[in-house]
């Protein structure tokens, strides 16, 4: 699964925006890179690997700016190549992005966008809405506004980072169906597909809900509604886990830590109070419909927990 990270800061963010793609290395991927605003221009450096084996190449951390985005891929359109890494050129080179899921009407603006002489360097389809964006502000002059206009052109699902020379303090980022989160700090705010990402710098978390774009600086994260484009309110989180709880903590890889990880897990459920657990059972038994989420056999345990779970607080709803 591909991973999203993006930064803005008064400091120089290269070397955070590495670590974030260190931290985002469990989600499995072919390649990575990284774009930074600077001297009025973006600079992209990617390449196919593992984040230290493409940052051996790259020398990521001697990249100025500070406000920059960045991404590890997992192959679906075109091959595993340097061509097709992410992030992405606008044929002008003026805007420049990172995208995860899976534009599936790429190929009708694709089209589109090649009638009107646009050139493409990649197989992907992200490739695609660099373009568009070009192509849109080239109507109405209007970073906000050409990122709205060529988000609603989009089909499918995506959750999209972005960068422009138009803005050089912002970045732009939308979701639907593919995750995105907001990291709130003191000058200093990110993005990204995955909290870990930030986790070693701050706790403070916004969830982004599906159609909702944020504008963000180092100082302010403006959240708006794709429908309208009006603000919205969000509350900030703060996550309870760690950096450790969030790495592999010396296993070889994340399942077997998780098998190790079961012990504890279950201490922390056991020792939730009792109040707690009635209250979250009473807002189950208020609604319609309670969700179950989980994949394979975590699926299952969560089911059989929550029933077990239901049957022991309340007893005379089961025959």
């Amino acid at each position: 699964m591909c991973g999203i990270s993006a930064i803005a800061s008064h400091q120089p963010v290269s070397t955070k925006l590495l670590e974030s793609l260190k931290n985002l290395e469990y989600r499995g991927y072919d390649s990575c890179g990284m774009a930074l605003a600077t001297d009025n221009q973006l600079v992209i450096r990617k390449n196919v690997g593992s984040v230290n084996e493409v940052d051996s190449i790259e020398h990521f951390e001697e990249m100025t700016g500070e406000l920059g985005i960045a991404h590890t891929r997992w192959a679906t359109h075109g091959g595993v190549t340097s061509e097709n890494s992410h992030p992405h050129f606008s044929n002008d080179k003026q805007f420049v992005i990172v995208h995860n899921g899976i534009f599936s009407n790429y190929h009708t603006i694709q089209r589109e966008l090649k009638d009107k002489g646009y050139n493409f360097l990649s197989q992907t389809d992200t490739e695609v809405f660099s373009n568009l964006l070009q192509d849109e502000f080239s109507k109405v002059d209007s970073v906000e506004d050409a990122f709205c206009n060529a988000l609603d052109r989009l089909e499918g699902s995506f959750a999209i980072a972005m960068i422009t020379t138009h803005h050089r303090d912002t970045v732009y980022a939308a979701r639907k169906d593919s995750p995105l989160v907001v990291g709130v700090d003191d000058g200093t705010n990110y993005i990204s597909s995955d909290m870990n990402a930030f986790i070693s710098e701050t706790r403070d978390t916004i969830l982004l809900d599906d159609y909702e774009y944020v504008m963000m600086t180092n100082e302010s994260c403006e959240i708006k509604r794709l429908s309208d484009r009006k603000p919205v309110s969000k509350q900030v989180i703060s996550i309870q886990w760690d950096k450790a709880t969030a790495q592999k903590g010396g296993f070889s890889h994340y399942m077997l830590k998780e098998i190790f990880d079961q012990p504890q897990t279950v201490r922390t459920t056991l020792a939730i109070s009792e109040t707690e657990i009635e209250t979250i059972a009473e807002k189950c038994l208020s609604k319609k419909q309670t969700f179950c989420v989980g994949v394979g056999s975590a699926f299952s345990l969560n089911i059989l927990l929550f029933v077990i779970w239901l049957r022991f607080l309340y007893d005379d709803l089961f025959i």
